[in-house]
């Protein structure tokens, strides 16, 4: 039998779960966007984003791991 506080954690662990997923499906369909936006710019103007793009993000992404 589940205590009140541990139905209380399970809420609340339930509604912090269903918080990140909502986030994190925003930021997916935010990168495709912008993925898609760049590759667009690339073709109409003949420009290399993305590779510009990839770069930064990468270099973005190791320095939050250290």
């Amino acid at each position: 039998m589940e205590t009140k506080n541990e139905i209380d954690e399970l809420k609340r662990l339930r509604a912090e779960n269903k918080a990140l997923k909502q986030a994190y499906a925003e930021l997916s369909l935010h990168h495709k966007c912008s993925k898609k936006v760049i590759e667009v710019a690339d073709e109409l103007f003949d420009l290399d984003l993305r590779k510009k793009y990839e770069q930064e993000l990468s270099v973005h992404i190791k320095g939050k791991k250290k």
